[in-house]
C-alpha cells in the first residue's frame, strides 16, 4: 500500500476565525489537493488525526488549508 506523507502545520482556530484547528499542508507539485483527508500522515510538530475538509487551495504557494470536522459535522 502506498502512503502519502505531507509536510504540515496544525494552526489554532483563532488564527483563521474557525471553530476548529486548521491543517496546512505543503504540496510538492501543482496537483489538486484531495477534498478530504482522513488521519493523514504528516511531518510536523503535531499529529493531524481526524477528518479534515478542504477550505482553501493556494495554488501559487503550493499549500492547502483544511478544517478539522468533528463527528456529526459536514
Amino acid at each position: 500500500m502506498r502512503y502519502k506523507v505531507y509536510l504540515a502545520d496544525v494552526e489554532e482556530p483563532a488564527l483563521w476565525d474557525t471553530a476548529e484547528q486548521v491543517l496546512v499542508i505543503f504540496l510538492d507539485d501543482d496537483s489538486a489537493p484531495p477534498q478530504r483527508l482522513v488521519n493523514p500522515d504528516v511531518v510536523g510538530l503535531r499529529p493531524a488525526d481526524g477528518l479534515w475538509w478542504l477550505l482553501f487551495w493556494d495554488r501559487e504557494g503550493h499549500r492547502a488549508f483544511y478544517e478539522r470536522i468533528r463527528p456529526g459535522g459536514h
